[in-house]
């Protein structure tokens, strides 16, 4: 079986597990919000069940207990990458998503009285003010909980990526480490650690550096990383 058969597989079997645990749960109609904003681990909830990550964006799924889930995703780009690595098939460029969802729901589920949210205390408080003037008699409840309780149980497949990207992650540190030498740039340190991560099955990006300063008397923190520089390392 290749990866991306592995992959599909995965994704039908966590869609099952979610639909199982809206059923133990009464939930009929669930809204998974996706963000990369730093928060409680209930903000992977959305990649979990999508395989997809927004990047500076915020995007939702709405998955029914029966019937097919929808991603709705802002900007083109973003679009391009949700239907490149997402198990879901219908995968919607919208521009507004909230305003396009809340469409979707009102024209599918028009009688729907209860609709959980992963996570209502992530979802930002517009875009809840937005769902319920849509759908003023509804109750919007918190449903994060009956996601996170299905990424708790660790398939096969899961395992398996996970002692691999482990066993990539300390060749990559090995290196770091042999490359951390005096005089080295950071731009030649990230781009070996890089080179061995990659050559041993790692995708993506990687920015490695999450501490120190870019410049004097910048801060030392700006989002999540720093950027390499030409910068060398000292003694």
């Amino acid at each position: 079986m290749s990866r991306l058969d592995d992959m599909e597989h995965e994704g039908r079997r966590r869609l099952a597990a979610i639909r199982q645990a809206m059923g133990e749960h009464g939930h009929d109609l669930l809204v998974i919000y996706g963000t990369t904003g730093v928060g409680t681990p209930m903000n992977g909830n959305y990649a979990y069940a999508s395989n997809h990550m927004p990047i500076y964006a915020a995007s939702l799924m709405a998955l029914p207990r029966e019937g097919k889930p929808i991603l709705f995703v802002p900007g083109e780009n973003q679009h391009l990458e949700a239907r490149a690595v997402s198990w879901i098939d219908d995968v919607r460029l919208a521009p507004r998503p909230v305003e396009d969802l809340c469409a979707h729901l009102a024209s599918n589920f028009p009688a729907v009285t209860d609709i959980a949210i992963s996570s209502l205390a992530a979802l930002p408080e517009l875009a809840a003010q937005t769902i319920r003037s849509h759908f003023p008699g509804a109750k919007l409840s918190d449903a994060a909980a009956t996601v996170f309780s299905c990424r708790t149980v660790k398939s096969a497949t899961e395992q398996h990526f996970l002692r691999r990207a482990t066993e990539i992650a300390d060749q990559g540190l090995a290196r770091s480490i042999e490359m951390l030498k005096p005089g080295v740039s950071e731009l030649d340190w990230k781009a070996e650690t890089e080179a061995v991560m990659t050559a041993n099955g790692a995708d993506g990006g990687f920015n490695m550096i999450s501490a120190g300063q870019p410049r004097p008397g910048a801060d030392a923190f700006m989002g999540y990383v720093i950027s390499p520089t030409a910068r060398k390392f000292a003694s």
